[in-house]
């Protein structure tokens, strides 16, 4: 999971101020609870999911960042759905397999 900022291109937000902090706190702190790694496998060595959260905070009447990112990016993991995958076998002796993705949205499953 990576936590990246709008502004950047592609690459996490790593200007040495507290955001990184607080990206390394919510992530030991939430990921391994929310989310089972190995269920974002799709093809071993070759397809996984990557889960992106953006996060942008308004806090007008004070609180707890921390505590405001961290119900908002567990709220988001809970009611995200994923598509069916199918993975199907690289043809003659080639080593990368290829996937076919289900369009059908009751397929769909919710984030291991």
């Amino acid at each position: 999971v990576d936590f990246m900022h709008p502004q950047t291109k592609g690459g996490n937000y790593n200007n040495g101020n507290s955001s990184n902090e607080l990206e390394s706190t919510l992530l030991n702190l939430l990921v391994p609870h929310l989310v089972d790694k190995k269920e974002l496998c799709i093809a071993p060595d070759h397809y996984v999911w990557k889960l992106n959260i953006d996060i942008f905070v308004i806090m007008s009447g004070g609180g707890s960042l921390l505590d405001v990112c961290s119900q908002g990016i567990h709220a988001a993991l809970k009611q995200t759905l994923l598509p069916n995958i199918s993975v199907v076998p690289a043809e003659g002796g080639g080593d990368k397999p290829t996937i076919q993705v289900d369009s059908d949205i009751q397929a769909a499953k919710k984030i291991p």
